[in-house]
C-alpha cells in the first residue's frame, strides 16, 4: 500500500525533472494520491470496524461440483469467531472419500481473499470425511 502512496510522487519528480510538469500531471498525482488514500482509509476502517461474530457468506451452493448437493446447513460461533458448517452427498450415492476428493479437485479447499471488498480476512473453507459424510467448514482467518 505504501508504494500506491509514493508512486504519485515519483511520478511528479519525474516529470519535474523532464520539465514537463503542468496541470495535467497535477491533476493525475493528485488523483492518484486520492485514491490511494481512499483505499487505505477503507482497508483500515474494515480492520477496525469487522466484528469477530461475522459469519462468512453462505455461497457454497454456486461453487459445489455437478451432483453433490448440501444436506445440512449449520452456523457455530466461538471465541475464534464464527464458521458456517455443510453436510453434503452426492446424488449418485458416492463414498465420503470420492465426494471429499471432487471437491478437493476443484479448489473448493483452501484459504482465498475477497477481490471486490477490501477486508483483510481470508476466507478459509476446509474439507473433511467424518464417518461416512463429509464437511465443509467456511471460517474467516486473519484480522481483526
Amino acid at each position: 500500500m505504501l508504494v500506491l502512496l509514493l508512486m504519485p510522487v515519483v511520478y511528479v519528480v519525474v516529470q519535474v525533472r523532464r520539465g514537463r510538469f503542468g496541470v495535467p500531471a497535477a491533476v493525475a498525482a493528485s488523483a492518484w494520491f486520492g485514491l490511494s488514500a481512499l483505499v487505505l482509509v477503507l482497508l483500515l476502517g474494515e480492520a477496525l470496524l469487522a466484528d469477530e461474530g461475522d459469519p462468512p457468506s453462505d455461497d457454497l451452493q454456486g461453487r459445489l461440483p455437478a451432483r453433490i448437493e448440501i444436506v445440512r446447513r449449520d452456523e457455530s460461533c466461538g471465541s475464534g469467531g464464527c464458521a458456517r458448517v455443510y453436510a453434503l452427498r452426492d446424488v449418485g450415492g458416492a463414498p465420503a472419500g470420492v465426494v471429499a476428493g471432487r471437491l478437493r479437485a476443484t479448489g473448493l479447499d483452501g484459504c482465498r481473499r475477497s477481490i471486490w471488498w477490501p477486508d483483510l480476512r481470508r476466507r478459509c473453507t476446509s474439507v473433511s470425511v467424518i464417518g461416512d459424510g463429509v464437511l465443509v467448514s467456511v471460517t474467516f482467518e486473519g484480522l481483526p
